[in-house]
C-alpha cells in the first residue's frame, strides 16, 4: 500500500513464479488491498537487504537520550481515517519496543503529537528496578490520529536513575491494521 500510495504504476515481485497464487489477483488492485490487514513498520530491522529501500535516517535502532525527543518516520500506505468515517472501523495495534530501559524510567510516546496509551506487555528484567531490560509497549491509536503517508512517532524517556553505559534506544516500531473482522 506504501508503494500505490507513493503514485507506483504497478508492484514487481522477486522469484515468484507460480502462476495460481492469490497475491496476483491482490498485489495489482489497490482497493483489494484496501481492505486486507496489514503490518507497517518504521524500519525492517537490521537487515541489509533494505538498506536501498529505507534511508539510513529513518533507520532503527534510534539512541533516546534522557529527556530528549526523538522523532522517526512510519509511513502508512491505508487511509485508515476515511474507512473509519466510512464505518469499516479498523483496528489498530502498535508495537514498540525499547532497550536498556528500567521499570522506574519514564516514557512518553505520541502518534502525530497525539500522546498514546501504552501499557507493557513484556519486559526482560534484572534482579532490581533499577537494572536495564528490553521493554515492549502496546498501544492502540484512534483512526483519527494516524494520516495516510508519512506519520511522525515521538518518543520521550525521563531516566529515574543516573544514566547506565547505553542510553535506552528504540528498536523497533509497528502498527498492526485489521479489517473488518474481530
Amino acid at each position: 500500500m506504501n508503494a500505490w500510495h507513493a503514485g507506483a504504476d504497478g508492484i514487481y515481485t522477486f522469484n515468484e513464479f507460480n502462476p495460481h497464487l492469490s497475491i496476483w489477483h491482490i498485489l495489482g488492485d489497490p482497493q483489494k488491498m484496501a481492505a486486507m490487514d496489514k503490518v507497517y513498520a518504521a524500519d525492517w530491522g537490521n537487515c541489509r537487504t533494505w538498506e536501498h529501500v529505507v534511508p539510513q535516517e529513518h533507520r532503527l535502532p534510534v539512541c533516546l537520550p534522557d529527556g530528549e525527543e526523538r522523532r522517526v518516520r512510519l509511513p502508512v500506505g491505508d487511509d485508515v481515517a476515511a474507512a473509519d468515517a466510512r464505518g469499516d472501523t479498523p483496528r489498530l495495534l502498535m508495537t514498540i519496543k525499547v532497550e536498556h530501559l528500567t521499570w522506574r524510567d519514564r516514557v512518553e510516546f505520541r502518534l502525530n503529537g497525539t500522546l498514546l496509551d501504552t501499557e507493557v506487555f513484556y519486559a526482560t528484567e534484572g534482579v532490581s528496578p533499577a537494572a536495564c531490560g528490553t521493554f515492549m509497549f502496546r498501544a492502540r491509536p484512534q483512526p483519527v490520529c494516524v494520516q495516510r503517508g508519512d506519520n511522525t512517532f515521538q518518543a520521550v524517556v525521563r531516566r529515574h536513575y543516573p544514566p547506565p553505559v547505553e542510553s535506552p534506544a528504540l528498536s523497533e516500531l509497528e502498527l498492526r491494521v485489521r479489517h473488518g473482522r474481530q
